[in-house]
């Protein structure tokens, strides 16, 4: 079975959205698989991988994808660092 990205002006294609199954002894083909004759959902389906890992950008969009994965690990700490602040006060007064 071979793997590969169909030729499309679709950025968000992933590199394994077509494929193409050989016979072992004789090489005839089994079967073709082109993304851009499936069905709707089969095309959806097919750019999730590239949104999921966010490899249809370059790097800026992979820091972009880092920065957004990385946001409720920050929002986690800055709550648990203003909820003890607070509980601080209260011990105070």
């Amino acid at each position: 079975m071979l793997l590969g990205r169909a030729p499309s002006w679709n950025p968000l294609r992933s590199p394994w959205g077509s494929t193409v199954t050989l016979d072992a002894r004789t090489g005839a083909v089994i079967e073709l698989t082109d993304i851009r004759q499936g069905t709707l959902w089969r095309q959806f389906e097919d750019m999730m991988g590239p949104l999921h890992f966010g490899s249809f950008g370059g790097l800026p969009v992979k820091l972009l994808w880092c920065l957004g994965g990385l946001t409720p690990a920050i929002l986690a700490i800055s709550g648990s660092v203003i909820w003890w602040q607070r509980s601080r006060g209260r011990k105070k007064r």
